[in-house]
């Protein structure tokens, strides 16, 4: 991959943690937040390729759903097929959405974009495709797990990822695991606001 961004003030900060854990709701947070602050800033996910696959899959048998939806209800009954074309597609290629992303990422910066925020990092190899990105485009990579009490994986093959994820990752000083309690929205809002506040001044992200 052929790499032009060179700047140690921007930023991906990468988020995972289960279904339901208030991924999106914190990169959501850190948007609106970094956004205050006039810091140029994108939301990404790995599964966007996937689901604008399915959603064309889906429209050519004549089926209208939307793979991208944020209902819970939907997001339930769409998640086997996802999974099931996620696995189908990374069997030819592994790194084939983190690479689909990091390439939308890496255009975004030499377009002025200061902060990536990845909102569903769930795979050890996006990571690692992260983590050698940022290296090379000499940015800095943080890496935000989140929890919500009472949160666990929908699947066997969620936990698997994770756990292979979180295993190779809290090692690293960039990483933050952080815990809330069931609908604690505000307080997820105002990490969000710690967050932004930090990288907007150039400082390292407080441990909490």
């Amino acid at each position: 991959m052929k790499i032009f961004t060179m700047n140690p003030q921007n930023h991906i900060v990468a988020i995972s943690g289960y279904a339901r854990a208030g991924k999106d709701t914190l990169a959501d947070n850190l948007l609106i937040e970094l956004g205050r602050r006039q810091v140029p800033t994108v939301k990404y996910k790995f599964a966007t390729a996937l689901k604008w696959s399915a959603n064309r899959a889906l429209g050519e048998v004549g089926v209208r759903f939307d793979a991208e939806t944020e209902d819970h209800e939907g997001k339930d009954k769409v998640r086997p097929l996802l999974v099931s074309l996620a696995q189908f597609c990374r069997s030819y290629d592994k790194d084939i959405f983190a690479n689909a992303t990091i390439k939308r990422i890496d255009k975004g910066f030499q377009n002025g974009l200061s902060v990536a925020v990845i909102s569903d990092m769930r795979y050890l190899n996006e990571f690692e495709c992260l983590h050698e990105y940022a290296k090379v485009a000499e940015c800095r990579l943080i890496h935000i797990d989140i929890h919500r009490r009472g949160v666990f994986a929908a699947h066997q093959e969620e936990l698997d990822s994770m756990e292979g994820l979180l295993g190779a990752t809290y090692q690293y000083p960039f990483f933050h695991g952080v815990e809330f309690s069931d609908r604690d929205v505000a307080g997820i809002a105002m990490y969000a606001a710690g967050v932004a506040d930090d990288l907007a001044h150039g400082r390292e992200v407080r441990r909490v």
